[in-house]
């Protein structure tokens, strides 16, 4: 299961853990698209640390109700 928390330095951001290294960075951004409107997606890779074998993403919305509603999804 994937994790998601916000990101209190950059404003209107989560960063969305525990993905797989293959992850598509389309179904990604349509995932959280469903949230509101994502105006930046980053994926990056671990391959050392952590958890290795694993990538991690930020992603930023065009306004706090998207991280709200975002944070509201995986409650549910």
């Amino acid at each position: 299961m994937i994790s998601v928390e916000p990101l209190f330095e950059i404003p209107d951001t989560v960063h969305v853990g525990r993905l797989p290294v293959d992850v598509d960075g389309g179904l990604v951004k349509k995932f959280f698209a469903s949230c509101g409107e994502v105006t930046d997606l980053q994926i990056h890779t671990s391959l050392t640390g952590g958890i290795a074998g694993h990538s991690y993403a930020f992603v930023r919305f065009a306004s706090s109700a998207s991280l709200e509603s975002t944070l509201r999804l995986q409650m549910s």
